[in-house]
């Protein structure tokens, strides 16, 4: 899958709740930077719920490694900022991010592959083998999710070119709306590296629907 749509997707905070399974509420506390914010998420499975707050940072390592890193953990509270808290009881606790990395490596200008670090507590009273493979098994869910939704960008705008259609993808929209982010500031970093290892520069369609020029 190409670098520039699992950017995205992994950049847009807010629509987490809408491909990430179990996730029921997802919110953007506060962008620090262009590859550095707070966000909330909520994810509730049969009644039984967790929430978190997690501080994340994008590394660009492109031009050394050829690899995109976002690395994230939790944190209990923000400056002042008021943050959705559930109330912690019978059924509902935080979730701990001890470690999260998300390692985009990049092996042409259509493919990058993603690979995940993490170490969570749950919070909950179960063995350490359980808690492992839980988390195994969340790591495994959220990549295969997260590269359906990369897909899907690409999907909606092969469907465009085809001709008007009245489905919409919030990605694809979210990358036209902020242009100042995405033609601006990612695509240059993409560009950058294709001229280093002398790739043709991919095509970006949702960016005006025109192709992206070195």
């Amino acid at each position: 899958l190409p670098i520039f749509e699992q950017c995205v997707v992994i950049h847009e905070v807010d629509l987490f709740n809408t491909w990430i399974p179990f996730c029921d509420k997802s919110v953007l506390i506060e962008k620090i930077g262009k590859a550095e914010l707070i966000a909330y998420m909520n994810f509730n499975i049969m009644g039984i719920s967790r929430d978190l707050l997690l501080h994340a940072y994008g590394a660009d390592c492109t031009l050394e490694s050829d690899k995109i890193i976002i690395v994230g953990k939790s944190i209990e509270s923000y400056g002042d900022v008021k943050i959705p808290w559930k109330s912690i009881g019978w059924f509902h606790n935080r979730i701990d991010v001890k470690e999260f990395k998300l390692v985009l490596n990049i092996v042409s200008p259509s493919a990058a592959e993603a690979h995940i670090i993490a170490h969570l507590d749950f919070n909950a009273p179960l063995p350490a083998s359980i808690v492992n493979y839980l988390v195994t098994k969340v790591a495994g869910l959220f990549l295969y999710f997260f590269q359906r939704q990369s897909r899907s960008i690409i999907q909606h705008n092969e469907d465009e070119l085809k001709g008007p259609s009245h489905k919409t993808n919030e990605h694809a929209e979210r990358i036209r709306s902020n242009e100042g982010f995405y033609k601006h500031w990612v695509l240059p970093k993409i560009q950058a590296l294709c001229r280093q290892k002398g790739w043709a520069a991919p095509s970006v369609p949702s960016l005006e629907g025109k192709e992206a020029a070195v």
